[in-house]
């Protein structure tokens, strides 16, 4: 799916179930090089189980757009402007190798 966050197009899977925000959200944070590919079989598992799923391409990353972001705290902004875009209230993060960092990031302030 793709969604409109500060004027860029930003790019999701699901998981292969549609996208509710009144369903518990769990959000993937793919690390530095990679995409939302990483988390194909996690983000099926949890779309299955009656969760919602964003596994992202963080900007500058495969499908979204660009440019790349600069810093772990501009990441963690961004995190928490795709939730806000997306009207989440119930959200848990996962991620991966840089993705962690940007998690912490995010957790820490929002």
């Amino acid at each position: 799916m793709y969604a409109d966050v500060n004027g860029k197009q930003v790019f999701a899977t699901t998981g292969g179930k549609p996208f509710d925000n009144s369903k518990p959200t769990v959000i993937f944070l793919h690390g530095s090089g990679l995409d939302h590919t990483f988390w194909n079989l996690q983000s099926r598992f949890f779309a299955f189980r009656n969760y919602s799923v964003l596994a992202l391409d963080t900007p500058g990353h495969t499908k979204s757009e660009g440019p790349p972001l600069e810093s772990i705290e501009a990441m963690g902004d961004w995190v928490n402007d795709v939730v806000t875009a997306l009207d989440i209230n119930d959200v848990s993060i996962v991620a991966h190798s840089q993705g962690c960092l940007v998690a912490l990031e995010y957790v820490s302030r929002y």
